[in-house]
């Protein structure tokens, strides 16, 4: 009896000391996720775009080299793709922004009208005169340039922003009459044409309005896509040769874009 006490003593004097050489059980921390930043705006940019466009040059001319043979009101639809680039400065405080930016575009817009009549036949000697005319035509926007401010707001890597100010664009019209002579018969038959050209052109001021939605990629890269009205007003081609027409040249442009950010060293800085 009095050993087995001893041995329980015993026992009770070395747990604790070994309980305490022991290594700790490990203790499971989970860990801390810190929401990333949002996305700073402020700052200047240069970029590149790319889309399309559908342009309508309403004419209400009845002049017969602009007619298409159903009275006036045709439209031209001077449609293609633009490329360009953009230049433009962000300020940005909070979750409002301000901006400026500057674009030129060359564009492939353009559309045909193309048009024959037979003017008339006459008999001579054994064989027969047509007369005809074939009337070609093309409308043009080959390049146009706005300047704009942009009011947006931000939410965490988003912009969500519209767009409005300046445009200036250049159009074209140009027209080709040929008169061809058609004489069937003996010995031979002959054809034979001449041929005229009209042209002109303006450089117009107008108004560009419109709206986007632009991400941020990296710290300096964002894209973005945007939709602008352009409206160029009235222009009168030919004035004073008895065929002039009055053409309103409107646009609708569907667009994409890529932005470089230069820098954040604007005084107005981002505050969160």
């Amino acid at each position: 009896m009095k050993l087995w006490l001893m041995t329980v003593a015993a026992l009770l004097t070395v747990a604790p000391a070994m309980a305490a050489d022991l290594p700790a059980a490990p203790v499971y921390k989970a860990p801390v996720y810190k929401a990333a930043a949002p996305y700073n705006w402020n700052g200047s940019y240069i970029g590149a775009n790319g889309g399309y466009s559908w342009g309508r040059f309403n004419s209400t001319s009845t002049a017969d080299l602009f007619n298409t043979g159903a009275g006036s009101g045709f439209a031209p639809k001077v449609d293609g793709w633009l490329g360009g680039i953009q230049v433009g400065r962000n300020w940005q405080t909070g979750s409002w922004l301000v901006g400026i930016e500057a674009d030129a575009q060359i564009t492939g817009e353009k559309d045909s009208l193309e048009r024959s009549m037979v003017l008339g036949s006459v008999p001579v000697g054994g064989g027969v005169v047509t007369l005809s005319q074939n009337v070609a035509n093309e409308w043009a926007l080959p390049w146009f340039a706005t300047l704009r401010g942009r009011v947006g707001v931000t939410a965490n890597n988003w912009l969500f922003y519209g767009t409005g100010g300046l445009a200036l664009g250049h159009v074209k019209f140009s027209n080709t009459t040929t008169l061809v002579t058609d004489y069937v018969g003996l010995p031979a038959n002959v054809t034979t044409s001449v041929a005229a050209s009209l042209s002109d052109s303006a450089t117009r001021v107008g108004f560009a309005l419109g709206g986007g939605v632009e991400t941020a990629l990296s710290d300096r890269w964002t894209v973005k896509a945007e939709y602008l009205y352009l409206d160029f007003g009235s222009h009168t081609f030919l004035a004073g040769t008895g065929s002039d027409t009055t053409v309103r040249l409107h646009d609708h442009i569907l667009r994409v874009g890529i932005n470089y950010k230069l820098g954040t060293d604007d005084p107005i800085v981002a505050k969160y």
